[in-house]
């Protein structure tokens, strides 16, 4: 089984991400995320790579997609299911799948460790100890998990498997920012700094906008001055639905208000919130959640939270009951970039 935030490599030495843990029979969705290249920054003398992507944003993966047709269409499809242009690796030119648990677990077992691989064990070891959580529901992924890292800048992308896995860890990652003495601290000071400008310029949120994201932001911290993401992956036993059982039919592009019911899927990719009390314009509607494939948005709203949002307006056909709903998409092409999940709060003059 193909899971979100593995890595598969081609023929042609590219590293594609996974997205997601619903794929189509022949092919598996994934963004282009490293190409080989003798001036890269990652990986050793003979094996060399440089990011398609220097930011991760709906406007970069959209050109990362247009490239890939341009000159290596046999990465990129048009889903019937999604009805948009995506990139994908058909299963027949996998040359080797990256899973996050066998490198992580793999590296527990070495005794060649070098400092980034070291940290990432130790951090990992003890928020397995303090959680509870098995470390075979722990992973790696990113640059350590394709063994091209460098141990002075890369990061350490942990990622952590099933709901209950993900809340544990959640609640003993909060505990260790609140001690004043533990060596795993939330962003400060420059980091700090850079983060809330990144979110600032990228996702347009006012200084009132920043400090809130700031305030639930959970998942991205430092370790021994090193910093981490803690990535939420499903369970293969959570994933029930197959790539089909839903068609998605866009209608336009929507801004709205409502309410959050429901945000148990929200720490996954793609993040998803139930919705009540919507409003578009200045019409009820019966829109039933808003789903989004950028990150940023993963487990940040909770129940009770109002939003204001723009996005792609889908009306969601279930094959298996014949159902039909509405919800809203962000990081469509269609929005361009242009959409958003904020909240709504008293005082911003944004």
């Amino acid at each position: 089984m193909y899971l979100d935030r593995d890595y598969l490599e081609t023929p042609e030495g590219f590293l594609f991400c996974v997205v997601g843990c619903i794929h189509p029979r022949d092919k598996v969705i994934a963004y282009l995320k490293y190409v080989p290249s003798q001036d890269g920054k990652w990986g050793q003398e003979d094996r060399r790579f440089r990011r398609t992507m220097e930011v991760y944003s709906v406007p970069e993966v959209l050109k990362n997609v247009e490239m890939l047709r341009a000159h290596f269409p046999q990465y990129v499809f048009r889903s019937r299911v999604m009805n948009i242009m995506m990139s994908a690796v058909p299963r027949r030119l996998i040359v080797r799948h990256y899973r996050p648990t066998e490198r992580l677990s793999r590296l527990f077992e070495s005794h060649e460790r070098d400092d980034l691989e070291q940290d990432l064990v130790e951090v990992v070891g003890k928020l397995s100890q303090g959680s509870g959580v098995d470390l075979g529901c722990f992973g790696v992924t990113g640059s350590i998990l394709t063994g091209i890292h460098h141990e002075s800048f890369s990061d350490m992308d942990i990622t952590v498997y099933g709901l209950e896995n993900v809340i544990k860890v959640k609640n003993i990652l909060l505990e260790e920012f609140s001690r004043s003495d533990a060596e795993i601290k939330l962003p400060k000071g420059e980091a700090r700094g850079r983060m809330l400008q990144h979110w600032a310029r990228n996702y347009d949120l006012s200084p009132l906008e920043v400090e809130w994201f700031a305030g639930r932001k959970w998942n991205r911290g430092f370790f021994r001055g090193r910093p981490f993401s803690l990535l939420p992956v499903h369970h293969p036993k959570e994933v029930e639905e197959r790539y089909g059982d839903r068609i998605y039919h866009p209608e336009r592009i929507v801004e709205g208000e409502a309410r959050i019911i429901d945000a148990r899927d929200s720490p996954f990719l793609p993040c998803a919130y139930r919705l009540e009390n919507v409003k578009i314009g200045h019409n009820i509607s019966n829109v039933e959640e808003i789903v989004s494939y950028d990150g940023f948005y993963s487990d940040i709203f909770q129940v009770g939270d109002i939003i204001r949002f723009r996005g792609k307006l889908e009306k969601v056909v279930d094959r298996r009951s014949g159902q039909e709903t509405m919800r809203v998409l962000i990081g469509s092409p269609e929005a361009k970039g242009l959409d958003y999940i904020k909240p709504r709060l008293t005082g911003d003059d944004s």
